[in-house]
């Protein structure tokens, strides 16, 4: 009988640390389902937070590239305009060399003409000249 009840009595102490061992389970479990609730609620809120961040940033990169397709479009503009002003002023200058170098040329023609001129009428006044000088030699030796 003290044999029985031994066994009895280990099977009792067995049956207690086995409701133990169940009820540390038990606790360890809702702990641990505790745990992954919680790791999932942050990792949720975190990716939240990073969905957020990356929304800003896409929204400044946005923001950014229209700056500077703005600025892009305003410098291309400038540089438009300013080779516009350029190859008006451009064009006037060479109509103006050309006006330029047209004048000089009539004014060498000119010259060219005026010289010729005077050297023909240079030309016939020394003929004129040598005429009357023989006219004279004529006349002084028929007198002498």
């Amino acid at each position: 009988m003290a044999d029985a009840q031994r066994q009895l009595d280990e099977m009792s102490d067995v049956r207690s640390a086995n409701a133990q061992l169940q009820r540390a389970i038990a606790e360890l479990r809702l702990e641990l389902e505790n745990e992954a609730s919680r790791t999932t609620a942050a990792v949720q809120a975190e990716r939240a937070v990073s969905a957020d961040e990356l929304s800003q940033l896409r929204a400044t990169i946005g923001s950014m590239r229209d700056r500077l397709e703005t600025e892009a479009q305003r410098h291309e503009a400038k540089v438009q305009g300013v080779l516009a002003a350029h190859q008006g002023e451009t064009t006037q200058l060479k109509a103006t060399i050309n006006m330029l170098r047209a004048e000089l040329e009539a004014a060498r023609n000119d010259a060219a003409q005026a010289l010729a001129s005077q050297i023909a009428a240079s030309a016939r006044d020394q003929d004129a000249l040598q005429n009357q000088i023989k006219e004279l030699r004529l006349m002084l030796e028929t007198r002498s």
